[in-house]
């Protein structure tokens, strides 16, 4: 193999790596994102296109919660948008949706803003 074949194939491979290294750099910044305390960080899923759904939560884990009390907030809604949210989970909780655990919302925060 030619040495300018040699030094075109490793310049080529340092490309690569560094393009990788750079999207895993963007990607981990959300496992950085800390919630202030009795907070945890939530995404807001956009679910109406399931039959009885609406807006759901979704944390790291792919848990979803069913928030009761969502319209009492003035928040900006937007599908994959992240929040920081305190609530509580509600043991008697109805729903049509069924896709994650009730919740009322205690407070709720942009995490944008922060």
């Amino acid at each position: 193999m030619s040495s300018h074949l040699m030094f075109k194939k490793s310049t080529i491979q340092i490309a690569i790596t560094c393009i990788f290294l750079s999207l895993t750099a963007f990607e981990c910044k959300d496992y950085l994102l800390k919630a202030p305390e009795g907070y945890e960080v939530l995404y807001l899923q956009d679910y109406t296109g399931l039959d009885g759904c609406g807006w759901i939560f979704e944390n790291a884990n792919d848990e979803r919660f069913e928030p009761s009390n969502l319209n009492d907030y003035s928040i900006y809604l937007r599908d994959g948008k992240r929040y920081f949210v305190k609530y509580e989970i509600l043991d008697l909780y109805a729903s049509i949706c069924m896709v994650g655990k009730g919740i009322r919302i205690i407070d709720i925060i942009d995490a944008a803003a922060e």
